[in-house]
């Protein structure tokens, strides 16, 4: 310790005319900033190696305080001296012979700090061109998509163009496809209009609706592409940025590329949870659009067997006519055999009086004989009109009297007129028994009518509140997921935040050590 402060403070009071005050202050604030530590250490060092020999440290601490007078008397300020003094301290304490400071030691000097602003002045260019190159970068993505957002608003109003002219297009054919049925339900039976309209209408509603289901499947797909193309292009880029890695430059790039790389790598997973997601809405979609399709096929099947429930009870009707038709020829024929059967009756009641009368009378045997001729061609003329009956079955023609000469003519024209006056008030009791019952039959034709429409309308209402509460408990499902996926990318970008604090951390501890081993050295 004696000898190197004894020679060093020679030095410096020959060679007063140099200036070592600027590289003694940055060398001196830098070690002050950063290591206040070893200031206490090195006392430390000084105290201990100056123990095992007294009157060695003795002279060695007045030849340094000698030297310490001596260099501040030659050097400009009292600043500058005191830390170059505690420079020279430590140098000292680790060599134990320190030679002379010559002009190849001050060169060498000069060029170290040469160099370190060279250094300083690339690392400044190349962060100045690294922002330049990440502005372009940067506008060059906005550009691109400004682009990219033109182009989907072109595509979507032409779509929407295209759904415009197909819906007038079909609303045109649906209308004359109603004009056309409603030709044809006016032949058919009035009870199978309702049914019929009804189930047209429900088939329309749920072509309509299969088709904005099949519209929002194309969009969705649509969607699929575009990711799938954004994901392939992001999987080009990381391929790229590999090729990159396989050569790196120094290590702050490589700690940067492997940050863009975990960036890009949580960015492809996400956009593959979002595709999983929506090929699961598409696959959801169809299900439903499947189940809409069945249910159209149930319907077409259930119109059917209307049609043909129709079709029998249209044939049971026309049976059920023929038979009233044939009911009511039946009763007309009994109704002329009964008035037929009565005149019948009448007649031979009014010849048995007539007969009494000519028996109280006297007879003669010319009278007597006439008369037996007579009954017996009446006997006759009536057997032959009876059999004309039964071969006519009633045909509603009236026997004639029979009578040649025309006895009991008037007492038969009286009582016809009676049976006829008889009949016609029957026939009308009939008639309006008739209208009586056809009338009750459509009341309860009309009361079932009223019934089925309200059950129907019923079911309608049903089935509306239901795909109603299902389509809440959809928007509840995507409400609760979004809420989900917020939470998730709040949580993954805190992770990334902590994870680069962590990486701002460990690169400032790594650089503190470099320098701490520089300065040691």
């Amino acid at each position: 310790m004696s000898s190197s402060t004894s020679s060093f403070s020679g030095t410096g009071s020959e060679n007063s005319d140099w200036d070592f005050s600027a590289l003694i202050k940055k060398k001196s604030k830098k070690r002050s900033k950063k290591k206040p530590k070893q200031k206490k250490n090195q006392a430390k060092k000084a105290t201990s190696s100056s123990s095992p020999s007294t009157s060695n440290s003795s002279t060695s601490f007045t030849t340094y305080s000698t030297s310490c007078s001596s260099y501040s008397s030659s050097s400009t300020s009292s600043s500058s001296s005191s830390s170059y003094t505690s420079s020279s301290s430590r140098t000292s304490s680790k060599t134990p012979s320190v030679s002379t400071p010559s002009s190849s030691s001050l060169s060498s000097n000069h060029k170290t700090k040469n160099k370190s602003k060279k250094k300083k002045r690339k690392k400044k260019n190349k962060s100045k061109k690294k922002n330049k190159s990440k502005k372009n970068k940067k506008t060059k993505k906005k550009e691109k998509k400004i682009q990219k957002e033109e182009k989907k608003k072109q595509k979507e109003k032409k779509e929407k163009e295209k759904n415009e002219i197909g819906n007038e297009k079909s609303q045109e054919k649906e209308a004359k496809k109603e004009k056309i049925h409603a030709k044809y339900d006016e032949k058919k039976f009035k009870g199978t209009k309702a049914k019929e309209k009804e189930t047209d209408q429900q088939q329309k509603q749920l072509k309509k609706e299969i088709n904005q289901i099949a519209y929002e499947t194309q969009s969705l797909e649509r969607k699929l592409t575009k990711l799938k193309t954004n994901f392939d292009e992001q999987t080009k880029n990381f391929n790229v940025t590999k090729k990159f890695l396989i050569l790196p430059i120094n290590k702050t790039e490589t700690i940067d590329l492997d940050q863009k790389l975990k960036e890009n790598r949580d960015l492809i997973l996400q956009k593959r949870k979002k595709n999983t997601e929506l090929e699961n809405e598409i696959g959801d979609l169809r299900i439903e659009y499947a189940k809409q399709i069945n249910a159209t096929i149930e319907l077409t099947k259930e119109i059917q067997q209307i049609k043909q429930h129709n079709l029998k009870t249209e044939e049971e009707i026309l049976l059920l006519k023929e038979q009233n038709e044939q009911k009511n020829r039946d009763y007309d024929r009994w109704v002329i055999a009964s008035q037929y059967i009565k005149n019948y009756n009448q007649n031979n009641q009014n010849k048995i009086i007539i007969s009494k009368s000519i028996k109280n009378q006297p007879q003669d045997d010319s009278v007597n004989e006439n008369e037996k001729e007579k009954k017996k061609s009446k006997e006759e003329k009536e057997i032959l009109k009876e059999q004309d009956i039964e071969e006519e079955n009633g045909n509603g023609k009236e026997g004639e009297d029979g009578d040649g000469d025309g006895d009991g003519d008037e007492d038969v024209d009286e009582n016809e007129n009676e049976k006829e006056k008889e009949k016609k008030r029957k026939k009308e009791k009939e008639i309006k028994k008739k209208k009586e019952i056809k009338k009750k039959k459509e009341k309860e034709h009309k009361k079932k009518k009223q019934k089925k429409e309200k059950e129907k309308k019923k079911k309608k209402k049903k089935k509306k509140k239901k795909g109603k509460e299902k389509e809440k408990e959809k928007e509840k499902e995507k409400k609760s997921n979004k809420k989900k996926k917020q939470k998730k990318e709040k949580e993954n970008e805190k992770k990334k935040k902590k994870k680069q604090k962590k990486g701002k951390g460990k690169k400032k501890e790594e650089k503190n050590k470099k320098r701490r081993k520089k300065s040691k050295k």
